[in-house]
């Protein structure tokens, strides 16, 4: 079975959580770490905590401070229900859940751009694999996932999951009951 599917979303979205009103000087900025904290705070400390406060954070009187905190998928959700994040950086996939649930806005977006043998690639879509054993000739659609074990990283992963479902339910299956057993690997976090 081989497709591809990508979806037109951006790679990153910002979002302001509407905590309860007070008169911050630090606001703390939640970042989606599913590749793990330190990748996190080598990815974008430097834009959330150092650049923000000195560009922006100098703009107001007293100067407001902006603090990076790394989230994994648990957080996210506690971090936001119990207001300890202003503003989150997450994904469409991440966002849409936080946007039903706690009524989230969304602020800015964002594109990742990639350079691959000195051409720039932006990354303006999501990506994900649908993919078997090489010797497994017994499937080769979609409907071939029928009553067989199927492993996604997670059901809230847009990428490892939530592509892969929307094309089955495209191919008129039901990505619950279809397979013989539905395997959720993991919560997308690599510690």
């Amino acid at each position: 079975l081989r497709s591809n599917t990508m979806f037109p979303h951006p790679v990153g979205c910002f979002y302001r959580y509407q905590a309860p009103a007070s008169k911050h000087l630090k606001y703390k900025i939640g970042v989606l770490a599913h590749r793990g904290e330190s990748v996190a705070y080598f990815q974008f400390n430097k834009t959330f905590s150092d650049y923000l406060t000195y560009t922006a954070g100098q703009r107001f009187d007293p100067p407001l401070e902006f603090e990076m905190v790394p989230l994994d998928y648990v957080k996210m959700f506690s971090d936001t229900e119990d207001a300890v994040v202003d503003f989150l950086f997450v994904n469409p996939s991440a966002f849409s859940c936080l946007e039903s649930e706690y009524g989230l806005r969304s602020l800015v977006s964002m594109i990742n751009r990639r350079v691959v043998n000195g051409r720039v690639y932006d990354l303006e879509k999501f990506g994900g694999v649908i993919m078997t054993k090489a010797n497994r000739e017994d499937i080769q659609t979609m409907q071939d996932l029928k009553g067989k074990i199927i492993a996604a990283s997670s059901i809230s992963g847009l990428g490892s999951g939530q592509m892969q479902f929307r094309r089955m339910i495209e191919a008129g299956m039901d990505f619950m009951n279809d397979p013989k057993q539905l395997v959720f690997t993991s919560n997308q976090n690599s510690k």
